[in-house]
């Protein structure tokens, strides 16, 4: 395996980080046992060659991130998808959602002109608030995704 220095100011370093010898950022040598990647990877960011982040670190991510999918996928499955949920009491007090989808560029413009009252306006329709023009932008454009069903 070689691995290649992702660590910033250190990408195109040429020369021996303690027993691995590096050209331009990537390790000379391509059979680099584990323990010499997780020494060097406790010290700083390096990657596999193939790009996938390298060390005991990573491997403990991906470990989790596995047990995570795997445990989700046992989880049983509601077979009474047809079903309609039951009403919800405060939908009726919910402001109705614009039915205008806006832009960060939107909003910002529609901030500059009108001031915070119109973004606080858009805003309502969204159920969300905050006390800086960036913070209810942020808060506007997740609460669109969220109806949108964007990730």
């Amino acid at each position: 395996m070689r691995i290649r220095i992702i660590e910033r100011g250190f990408e195109a370093y040429t020369g021996p980080l303690g027993l691995i010898e590096f050209k331009d950022g990537l390790s000379v040598r391509d059979d680099l046992d584990l323990g010499e990647v997780n020494r060097l990877a406790a010290a700083m960011r390096i990657e596999r060659e193939d790009g996938k982040q390298a060390g005991q670190g990573a491997a403990l991510v991906e470990a989790h991130r596995s047990a995570v999918v795997e445990s989700v996928a046992a989880l049983p499955r509601d077979t009474k998808k047809d079903e309609q949920p039951p009403a919800d009491p405060n939908a009726s007090k919910a402001p109705a959602a614009p039915a205008e989808i806006y832009t960060r560029e939107q909003l910002g413009e529609l901030a500059d002109k009108d001031g915070m009252k119109s973004l606080r306006e858009v805003a309502a329709g969204y159920g969300v608030k905050s006390k800086s023009v960036a913070g209810l932008i942020d808060a506007i454009i997740d609460a669109q995704d969220r109806r949108r069903g964007v990730k």
